[in-house]
């Protein structure tokens, strides 16, 4: 047993310090300085990803997987499916896939029920991704955010939701019309 601790610790101090960094970080940002009781905010999960390396959207194409956030949030608060940006095409020939460089940035809404009986709101995930240069490694990350529950909060972190929401797929309501040639 001495010999095997030994070994991996010998392998430890072999492994050079930026193979232990990620290739990508979060962080998490709220729209408001504090969230009412019946009242909902945007969370922002924004995610800086080391140039040359990817990550993907939620439908990742021909290969990859999408960030996942499983909140943990008091009773009463509910959050929302994650809404992702727009991606660009990410291209392996023959496979295409979808995805993100630089510093993507995903929006959920956390709803308070009216009858929560708390002064903040406390969430906490594991976030998990696939992240890919020319292999692709699996990432996670915990983070967390508190959210004083109050009268309605100041608007917090404008820049970041404005920028955020100019990255988001645009519904449009353009007529389309499908056809199938013989």
């Amino acid at each position: 047993m001495k010999y095997l601790i030994a070994c991996l610790l010998l392998l430890v101090s072999i492994v050079p310090a930026h193979a232990l960094e990620r290739n990508a970080t979060l962080d998490v940002f709220a729209s408001k300085s504090s969230v009412e009781v019946g009242g909902s905010v945007d969370i922002a999960i924004r995610q800086t990803i080391r140039d040359h390396w990817h990550t993907y959207w939620k439908n990742a194409g021909d290969s990859g997987e999408p960030i996942t956030l499983e909140w943990s949030a008091p009773e009463g608060v509910t959050i929302s499916d994650i809404r992702f940006p727009t991606p660009m095409e990410i291209k392996y020939d023959p496979l295409v896939n979808y995805g993100y460089e630089g510093a993507p940035t995903y929006i959920q809404t956390l709803s308070v029920s009216d009858d929560f009986d708390g002064s903040e709101v406390t969430l906490t995930s594991n976030a998990f991704w696939l992240i890919c240069k020319e292999i692709c490694i699996p990432e996670q990350q915990d983070i967390s955010i508190t959210i004083p529950v109050g009268s309605s909060g100041l608007s917090t972190h404008s820049a970041i939701f404005s920028e955020a929401e100019k990255t988001m797929p645009q519904i449009v309501d353009w007529p389309a019309k499908i056809s199938k040639k013989a």
